[in-house]
């Protein structure tokens, strides 16, 4: 978890409708802000009323707890988070735990919603007893974005993080990881003390719907969509978003039930968020997108769509998996898709809309084991708009624990960065097997010249090892997209590249660190696009990160078939001079992000430790969210010129080093950077291809990556199967990975130093293994007995695998 407080003008801001006053912090110190009389609202249990000073966050699938002493004894019924206007996170998750010896125990209750942001938001959780006191833990949780609240940068008492990075709900008990002197978070608990019993906040059953003729000029308007929970008032706010109903921004003063279009809502779609509101809180509910909003025409409008074949589902319906949905078949020529991925019970009925998931692909989480799974398409042209249901699939199933086992007391398995199957979302990307694991090399030519291209070169990569190819930097021709896809490689590139051969490739690649230098180059897309976007901001408020997204949207609508892939630098992989939100916008504006971070060449980096590669991957896959791959650029070479150039010569054992630091951070693919630019001053020579060049001073950094390479590739399925959280630890300063072997019921431990220095380290591994462990690739054991075993690791560079059994 990164935190960064900004301080900002203290705003005591009283809830109104709530009776007693709160009482924040474990100890009674914090903040006290009084209401006024008690009211349908409810009764103030325990918490911090106040929109407290410093503005704090949580990326996702991070939780933190906040103490609070109940300030009366009652039923508790909701919970009310003032979430900040920075908020990302689709989804917030809030709740109440015990406490255990001033630590964060059970989970009593808790609840979700979509949250409003720059307000107070109330999530209803189960009836819970509280007593006048006693110390309860309040948690907050965001899902697909980073969660953005309010707390005090100090005080009485201490917030605790959780251990887990990668929650989609708060466990049953709570793990504790890092402490943070930030208290009171602006939270609060409210129900009923006495005989007084308010009602839960509402909650939204049917979404909102937008009806009328979406051309400029015609009015509009939004259904409020169907609530439990006796909604006593409804609220309205109208927005714009891109034509496929991403980017969406509010419109100004467009705040009641019905809307007129303008000239400025043409070319763009609309949704409409209602919020339903009753005496326990105030719920949002956001519509799925209109039709696209046309400019006044004379002909008549088509007729609207019409389904006549329903959405087939593809795809195992397992943890992790991931389905995707055909569009089914439509009369009226529709112009545009839109869809909603839902939670249905095991007969396929009582269907609820799953927050966020609203693309044509849709990765199985945990929380949908024991669900069927169904999707709605809604079709749209110029005469509106139709829907039609999927069946819905088999139950889902959880991650198999290999041979019908369990796993050991404290190791749960998470799932690679967007799960096994992630490339299978498109039918022409990159191999969804779990034996395809990327090596690539960036801006490579093959020997092209626009007209002719050497063959002897692709033989050489793929001799390497190497599998991939991203931008191939003089274009292509058909001769060699034929060779390339023969010879069983990839590559993914631009969509408008010399020699354009769109069936072959793999994805598309079309600008490079635009997080650095703000300018991802013009698209030159007339052909496919229809306009040429530069990367830089805009005068209509676009950023860099929203053109990228906005462009990529494109680009799937012209081809849904591929991925698009987008390469960064060190302000994504270090959040340098970037916010985490600013970071995660660019790292989520791509389906594949990559970055080049050259810890040991940079001359601009003090620090040239390979284990920086660990800690940059792991940022940025936590910008991400988890939920894509991230591939990692590695210095095969001298890679900067000698008057940019660190200093310290990058041996071929370091290269490898880094990659498998990488690796272990959970960097789903590697990219070689083996352009030579230094000449001799790193001890190689000055080429365009390190790693085919005959020069004999490369003969050593060749082997050593085609080793690495060959290793890699050899364990693609162990680096594609799940995480096993929690299985080793160690006593020294080490990176660790541990991984689970589904098929043949093994744990892989890869580790590699976090210390120049000889180190002798001791292994503990839950489950108690003893026996026999193998070193892999060193044809060599060590001993293991109640799960603990000791190996040495002479530097930064030695970098070991062990293979311990499931006992």
């Amino acid at each position: 978890m990164r935190r960064k407080w900004i301080l900002v003008g203290l705003c005591l801001s009283s809830v109104t409708g709530l009776a007693f006053s709160a009482q924040a912090g474990a100890s009674g110190g914090g903040n006290q802000a009084s209401a006024s009389a008690a009211s349908t609202a409810g009764q103030f249990l325990a918490g911090d009323q106040a929109v407290e000073s410093a503005l704090d966050y949580n990326a996702a699938g991070s939780a933190e707890a906040f103490p609070f002493k109940a300030a009366s004894s009652g039923t508790a019924s909701s919970i009310s988070v003032y979430v900040d206007s920075h908020n990302t996170a689709s989804t917030m998750i809030v709740g109440l735990y015990s406490n255990a010896g001033g630590k964060p125990g059970s989970l009593l209750a808790a609840g979700s919603r979509t949250p409003a942001v720059g307000t107070w938001d109330a999530v209803a959780i189960p009836s819970t007893q509280v007593a006048s006191g006693s110390t309860y833990w309040i948690a907050v949780l965001g899902r697909h974005g980073t969660l953005y609240f309010r707390d005090r940068a100090g005080g009485t008492c201490s917030s605790v993080s959780s251990a887990q990075t990668a929650l989609y709900s708060l466990a049953s008990s709570w793990t504790s990881g890092s402490q943070w002197n930030t208290c009171p978070i602006s939270a609060y608990v409210a129900g009923s003390s006495g005989s007084t019993t308010p009602p839960p906040a509402p909650t939204n059953t049917t979404l909102p719907s937008i009806a009328g003729t979406t051309t400029q000029g015609q009015a509009v308007s939004t259904s409020n969509g169907t609530w439990s929970g006796s909604p006593t008032a409804y609220g309205y706010q109208w927005q714009d978003c891109s034509s496929t109903g991403a980017s969406c921004t509010n419109i100004s003063g467009a705040a009641s039930s019905s809307y007129t279009l303008t000239v400025n809502d043409v070319g763009h779609t609309l949704r409409a968020i209602v919020t339903a509101t009753n005496a326990g809180g105030s719920v949002s509910a956001t519509s799925i997108q209109s039709a696209v909003v046309l400019a006044p025409a004379s002909p008549p409008p088509p007729a609207a769509p019409a389904n006549t074949a329903p959405p087939v589902i593809s795809g195992a319906p397992t943890e992790g998996q991931i389905l995707q949905t055909s569009t089914g078949a439509w009369s009226g020529s529709p112009t545009g898709y839109s869809y909603q991925w839902k939670d249905c019970n095991s007969t396929g009925g009582s269907c609820a809309n799953i927050s966020g998931a609203t693309s044509s692909a849709y990765t199985l989480a945990a929380s949908d084991v024991g669900a069927t799974m169904m999707v709605t398409v809604t079709a749209s042209n110029a005469g509106g708009s139709a829907s039609g249901d999927s069946s819905a699939t088999a139950a889902v199933t959880a991650l198999s624990t290999g041979g019908g086992g369990t796993q050991p007391t404290g190791v749960t398995l998470q799932q690679i960065d967007g799960g096994q199957g992630y490339y299978g979302q498109w039918s022409n990307s990159l191999p969804a097997s779990t034996s395809f694991y990327p090596l690539a090399v960036f801006d490579q030519t093959l020997g092209y010249d626009g007209a002719n291209w050497d063959p002897s070169q692709l033989a050489a990569y793929k001799a390497d090892g190497i599998n991939t190819f991203v931008n191939l930097y003089n274009g292509y021709n058909s001769a060699m997209m034929t060779a390339l896809k023969a010879d069983g490689m990839h590559d993914i590139d631009s969509p408008l590249a010399n020699g354009y051969e769109g069936s072959t490739l793999g994805g598309y690649v079309w600008f490079d660190e635009a997080d650095g230098n703000n300018d991802c180059g013009s698209v030159p897309s007339a052909a496919v696009l229809g306009t040429t976007v530069s990367c830089a901001p805009t005068s209509d408020g676009r950023t860099p990160s929203s053109v990228i997204s906005e462009v990529t949207a494109d680009l799937h609508h012209v081809d849904p078939t591929r991925a698009v892939y987008g390469n960064y630098s060190k302000p994504v992989a270090l959040n340098s001079g970037l916010t985490p939100a600013q970071a995660s916008a660019y790292v989520n504006g791509v389906d594949i992000a990559s970055y080049d971070y050259y810890v040991i060449n940079d001359g601009w980096q003090t620090d040239h430790s390979l284990w920086l590669q660990y800690d940059a991957v792991r940022n940025t896959r936590q910008e991400s969210g988890y939920d894509r791959p991230i591939w990692v650029f590695i210095e095969a070479g001298e890679v900067f010129p000698s008057n940019q150039w660190s200093g310290v010569t990058p041996t071929p054992a370091m290269s490898v080093a880094e990659a498998w630091n990488a690796i272990i951070g959970g960097a789903r693919g590697i990219e070689w950077f083996d352009h030579d630019f230094g000449g001799s001053s790193g001890g190689y020579a000055s080429s365009s291809d390190d790693l085919i060049d005959s020069n004999p001073v490369f003969g050593s950094l060749q082997a050593a990556v085609t080793a690495f390479n060959q290793r890699a590739t050899l364990l693609a399925p162990i680096l594609n199967d799940p995480f096993a959280n929690s299985y080793v630890t160690n006593n020294g300063q080490m990176n660790v990975m541990a991984k689970y072997d589904q098929t043949s019921n093994n744990y892989y431990v890869f580790a590699a130093p976090r210390s120049n220095s000889s180190q002798n380290i001791t292994f503990t591994t839950a489950g108690g293994y003893s026996g026999p462990v193998q070193v892999q690739g060193e044809n060599r054991t060590v001993a293991a007995t109640n799960g603990v075993f000791t190996d040495n690791f002479a530097n930064q560079t030695a970098v070991h695998i062990y293979i311990i059994p499931h006992s």
